[in-house]
């Protein structure tokens, strides 16, 4: 008879957004260690990783879209105020690319016509940007791509870009300044 009456109240609990970041940052860490591990030593996550620990019980949430843009946004007022911006952003990929084919064998490529490659690329990229306001009012950024990794990350103003051996074609990257357009 008990469980008959904590049924209904297990209904009544709402789900809170988690903040995706220690997800983010665990994901980026394994491919940058995958792509050139050695030459990304310059990509520190540590300044990331306490806010991505944080119990987001007692701040209050938000959320609102503008564009291809979802705004998640967790405050913690008083003393210790900290405000968190999460942003999905949704970006498709529609382009027609024509490129060089090069062979690698040198007599090959002497007595043969100069080839070129169409490719047809068509797909939705998905961005995940996080805007930390530090109580002293500094902003940490952090931007990835959902699937790809870290595309960039700001630490006082100044970026940190890690080194991939191979590039999205015809993905346009967000934007900071458009990005902070978005901040309420």
């Amino acid at each position: 008879m008990r469980l008959y009456l904590l049924i209904p109240f297990l209904f009544l609990q709402t789900h809170r957004p988690q903040l995706q970041l220690a997800h983010d940052l665990k994901k980026d860490k394994e491919i940058i260690m995958q792509e050139h591990g050695g030459y990304n030593r310059h990509i520190d996550f540590k300044k990331f990783e306490p806010y991505a620990r944080l119990d987001l019980s007692n701040f209050k949430f938000e959320e609102y879209s503008i564009g291809n843009n979802v705004i998640k946004k967790w405050t913690r007022s008083g003393q210790n105020q900290l405000i968190l911006y999460q942003i999905l952003t949704k970006t498709y990929v529609d382009r027609v690319i024509h490129q060089k084919a090069i062979p690698v064998d040198e007599d090959v490529r002497k007595n043969q016509k100069e080839k070129y490659e169409t490719v047809k690329i068509k797909k939705q990229v998905d961005f995940r940007s996080y805007f930390i306001v530090q109580p002293s009012g500094k902003q940490l950024i952090y931007i990835t791509q959902t699937n790809d990794g870290l595309y960039k990350y700001y630490v006082d103003g100044k970026a940190y870009l890690p080194l991939y051996k191979a590039i999205g074609v015809g993905i346009k990257y967000p934007d900071v300044d458009e990005l902070k357009k978005l901040l309420k």
